[in-house]
């Protein structure tokens, strides 16, 4: 299993189930609203996008620490969402979408300013 689509599942609340498929690329829980932590994803270690539009009673995503190869979270619309410093240890990713109100916070600046070695920006960081 490479991708599971559980979008729109508002009763799902619990992720320990998800270290069954270790080999897991893509995950979309876009508007689980029953979703209040990760516990679980960090064993999906080949994971490289997750969708959690809408998740929002999700306050914690410290459990993507150990999804390494990650390059795109979308996290709009995740207003319990506080801290992103995780994002600083994942290398490898490349957009990262935030709920506005990270804007005035200090936790995504070293994000914005990671650049490639040509130069460029490395980490596409947008609001919503």
């Amino acid at each position: 299993m490479v991708h599971l689509d559980f979008a729109d599942t508002p009763h799902l609340d619990d992720l320990q189930r998800i270290k069954e498929f270790p080999m897991l690329r893509t995950l979309d829980l876009g508007s689980c609203w029953g979703l209040s932590e990760l516990d679980g994803i960090g064993e999906c270690a080949e994971l490289r996008e997750i969708n959690l539009y809408g998740c929002s009673k999700l306050a914690d995503i410290s459990a993507l620490i150990g999804c390494k190869k990650l390059r795109e979270v979308d996290l709009s619309y995740c207003i319990a969402v506080g801290d992103v410093t995780v994002f600083d240890d994942l290398e490898e990713l490349k957009k990262v979408i935030v709920p506005e109100r990270l804007d005035d916070t200090d936790d995504l600046l070293g994000l914005q300013t990671r650049e490639t070695a040509a130069g460029a920006p490395a980490v596409k960081v947008l609001f919503k």
